[in-house]
Formats: C-alpha cells, structure tokens, sequence
C-alpha cells in the first residue's frame, strides 16, 4: 500500500471517529464527517468503503449521498433535534455569557450545514 492510500485510509477512520462523536455531541453533525469518511475510504481502501456503504446504520446515508447527492429528511430532522438538545442542556449548563453566545454560534453553523444539503426526493 502506497503512503497516499494509508493517508486516505487515516483520514476516513479520522472522520469516521468525528462522526461518532458528533452523534454525542450536539455542536457536530455526523452526516458530513461521513460523507468525508466515505470519499478517503474511496481513495484509500476498497475493502474500509465497502464496510461503511455496509454499515446498519451509516451505510443508507453514505448510499444516499453517493448515488444521488443528497441526504433523507428524516436523518436531517434526527440531526437537527439531536443538536437542539443537546445544545440547550449544554446552554442551560454553561455558567458563563460568552460560553452561551459560543455554543449557539455553533450549533448554527452546524445546523446551517446540515440544512444546506439537498433533502432525498424519495422522502
């Protein structure tokens, strides 16, 4: 294996890591670090873009993503609201003013990407 695959190949576990952390955290939205995931996976190693196409619960939205740029509404709507709570916890938590005006400036631009991404006409 050639040094850019094994770069590619780092770089999609990276982004595959960052999009299981953004189910966690409220201010990152999986489904781009995905999609990121997916196109290093397709430059690095056929076997690791097979496992993700495959994946139970990645698979569909990298699927959606690749055959027709877009993703489903109900993943857009699982995102949004998943960042919605998390991040007013994290507000409501958040002792200082500064803090506060950080946490929403991200989740904005979160949700801004999110909502930027063309919805699947199968929905």
């Amino acid at each position: 294996m050639n040094a850019s695959k094994t770069i590619f190949n780092v770089l999609g576990f990276l982004f595959v890591l960052l999009g299981i952390i953004g189910i966690a955290l409220p201010v990152m939205p999986t489904t781009p670090f995905l999609i990121v995931a997916a196109a290093c996976f397709s430059k690095g190693s056929e076997r690791y873009a097979a496992w993700l196409r495959a994946h139970k619960w990645f698979g569909p939205i990298i699927l959606d993503w690749e055959d027709k740029h877009c993703i489903q509404c109900r993943y857009k709507l699982l995102s949004l609201s998943t960042m919605l709570l998390g991040s007013s916890f994290s507000i409501y938590m958040m002792p200082h003013l500064y803090g506060r005006i950080a946490i929403v400036l991200l989740v904005l631009i979160g949700a801004v990407v999110v909502l930027n991404i063309p919805n699947c006409k199968n929905d």
